[in-house]
This record gives structure tokens, sequence and C-alpha cells, in this order.
């Protein structure tokens, strides 16, 4: 099953972001997609243009925005799965924040409210959404499973969750015990240091149910200056990489290139030259060779951690390249799910990998800067073969822990 990921700018201008979003389903549907996603709040981010006291009495434009969606996924044939705001009467000041679903013959057959609101204090942000949004219902329909049949006869099982959400593995285990074998996890904001920890905490989702994780995520700048770096991912179900939309971080001059590389290299060359020797550096290692111990003391928890070599950092580049290229040519499950697509590309080149690819729309009128649109092959045979082949499930400890479906 061919699926969309779509990763846009929501400005304060409903209206505007449903002509984009409608352009988006366009061309996923003429590139033959059977289903494509939004980040979470694709209908508006509020601001001068559209003030959420306003909108909570009317409740029009955003209401006109799914709609419209609706009416795109009928036009197009096909599943249309995007985060928006919803009412929720009451608490007349607060909003549901949800995922909705459209089938292809626009009709909505999912609603999901986020269940996690996004609490934080850090270095780079501060932000609470449970003075913005209610939290969800435990015992909503939304976690129901969504089923989708794909054209080549397929069932597919989505479960849907929402940003935050992700921190959260006990709710994709009870999704995945209710027969998920694909997940949807739409996002929008996000600084960098979360950022490093979204991308492993989506790996991490997959593995533990070895499934496809679909991340749409916002990009760019919005009215006030908040920033979303963008990323939108699909993971495969051993927890590789299928395609990355490019983020903004990735968008850097050739200039900003090279002199994030020189800084890079010279605090490579201090940290090695110290060897560990200074008890209060935040990173230091030292090659040992075939030993391969390093030192990385504890330090400030939002510094950015220091790598040490892999084994294969050491190989023969032709020997690495060799190998690669015969993983790439192996139709095993295990094989097929590596990572095939990055978005380490400059702007306007389309990537194609084994089963993603990506299109860079950056120039594009509507979308502004970071907006793309990612492609991938979701396989259900490799799902199957994965879970007969490592069934991990098998041997959960309920009498510990109890059932991850709740029954």
């Amino acid at each position: 099953m061919k699926i969309a990921i779509a990763q846009i700018t929501s400005l304060p201008d409903p209206i505007h972001n449903l002509r984009l979003c409608r352009k988006l389903i366009q061309k996923a549907s003429a590139n033959n997609a059977e289903l494509v996603a939004f980040p979470e709040t694709s209908d508006v981010v509020f601001g001068s243009g559209c003030k959420s006291g306003d909108e909570r009495l009317e409740y029009r434009r955003t209401k006109a925005f799914r709609d419209g969606m609706g009416l795109a996924a009928k036009d197009n044939g096909m599943w249309v799965v995007f985060g928006c705001h919803m009412p929720y009467h009451p608490a007349p000041k607060k909003w549901r924040n949800a995922c909705l679903t459209y089938s292809p013959s626009g009709e909505l057959v999912h609603s999901y409210d986020m269940l996690h609101p996004y609490e934080a204090t850090s270095p780079e942000t501060v932000g609470s959404e449970a003075s913005n949004y209610v939290v969800g219902d435990v015992a909503q329909p939304g976690l129901e499973i969504v089923e989708v049949r794909s054209r080549d006869g397929e069932v597919w099982r989505f479960g849907i969750t929402i940003g935050c959400d992700i921190r959260y593995p006990h709710l994709f285990s009870y999704l995945r015990a209710r027969g998920a074998d694909a997940f949807i996890v739409p996002t929008s904001s996000f600084p960098t240091t979360t950022t490093r920890q979204w991308d492993s905490l989506l790996v991490a989702r997959a593995i533990d149910n070895q499934a496809y994780i679909l991340a749409p995520c916002q990009v760019g700048r919005d009215y006030a200056g908040r920033k979303s770096v963008g990323g939108s991912t699909v993971v495969g179900p051993c927890g590789g990489t299928i395609v990355r939309l490019s983020g903004i971080p990735d968008r850097k001059s050739e200039k900003e290139e090279e002199e994030t590389t020189t800084e890079m290299n010279d605090e490579m060359e201090a940290s090695s030259s110290r060897d560990g020797d200074d008890p209060d550096s935040v990173r230091s290692w030292e090659d040992l060779g075939e030993e391969k111990f390093g030192a990385l003391n504890v330090g400030d928890p939002w510094s950015k951690q220091l790598e040490l070599p892999r084994a294969m950092d050491r190989k023969d580049k032709r020997k690495t390249d060799g190998q690669q290229g015969a993983t790439n040519e192996s139709t095993s499950p295990v094989a097929l799910m590596s990572e095939t697509s990055t978005a380490r590309t400059p702007p306007g080149i389309v990537k194609l990998g084994i089963d993603g690819s990506w299109e860079d729309l950056g120039d594009d009128e509507d979308g502004g800067e970071g907006s793309a649109i990612g492609y991938a092959i979701l396989r259900k045979e490799q799902v199957i073969e994965l879970r007969k082949m490592v069934p991990i499930w098998n041997n959960m400890r309920t009498e510990l822990y109890g059932r991850p479906d709740g029954r």
C-alpha cells in the first residue's frame, strides 16, 4: 500500500491552509497514494487572522476546513488523515485536539482526541497544552482501530495517536493488542532538543510494536515565530527510516554548513585530545582500538551527546559500500526495512529509495519554507513475517503488568 505524508506550515488562515492541503491531496492522488496523513492542527494556528476566542463562538472557518478536507478525500478517492481543532461545549474556552480520518467516499469514519497533553519547561521551550485543550476520554471511540482495505486487497489496521502520545508506550501496546500493524502520529511544533528525542521515540515505538509509524509534522515558523522543525518520517517495523522529509536544520546554506562542520571538527578535536582526563567535561572519548571502550561523563542533560565510533566506521569505505549494495538488493523483510531514504539532499530533489521517496515543495507559493510531501510503500508481509520471526509478544508476563489491551 502506497501512502503519503504531508509537511506544511499552518497559518492563522484556515482557508489558505485548506487550499494547500487540497493541493497536496491532489499531488498524492496523482502519485497513486491511497492514504495521505497531515500534521497536528493542520486547520489553523491561531493568531491575529483567526483568533481562538472568536472561532470558538462561531466555529465557522475551522469547520469549513474540516468539511473541505472531507470533500477532497471524496474527489480524489483516497483516505485523508489530519489533525484539527474540534469544539468542546462543556468547556467553551478549550478545544479538543483531534485527529480525523475521512474515507475515500468522503465520510468521517474516525475521530481521536489526544490523551496526553504536552507539558514542558526546558531551556528551549515552556508549554502546557492542558491550558488550551481538554484531555481525551479513555473511553472514546477514537481508541478503536481504523481499518483500511488497500487496492491490492490487504486490510491495514491503523492506530491513531497525536504528538506527545509518542512518549507513552502503553498506549501503542494497547492499540497493537487491538490489531494495529501501523500507527499515524501527527505532530506540530517542537524545539531542537525535543526533535532529537522525537526521532528516537518514533523508532522505539516501531520496534516495540513491530509496526510502521507515519509521523507527519509541521514545519517553518508561524505568525508568533514559534519554530516547527519538520523532519516528517515514516519508520518501518524494524526501526529503519523509509523516508524522512527535509527539516529546517537541513536547509542551511553552504556557508552555514561549512561553519557548522568546522565547529564540530574543532569540538571533536578538543574533546578527543582531553582523552577523558577532565572529570568536569561533559563529552569526551578515547579510541582504544578493538576494545572500543569510551567515556561519556554525566553533565548537562540538554547538551548534545557525543557519539562514539562504531565498528563499521572503521571499515574500508569500498567494503562498506559493497555491503550496502548487497543489503539493498536483498528481498528479506529485515533488509527491506533498513534505512532507504534520507532528507540530506538539496531542496527540489526527489530522493528515491527501495520503498520511499519525497519531494521538496519549499518554493511553492502556498507552502512556504520546508513544505514537502513524502511517499512510502507499506508491505503487510513484512509485518507478518517479522512478528513470526521475532514473536516477542508471546513472552509477555501479563501476570506482572496485565494485558496490553486492558482485557
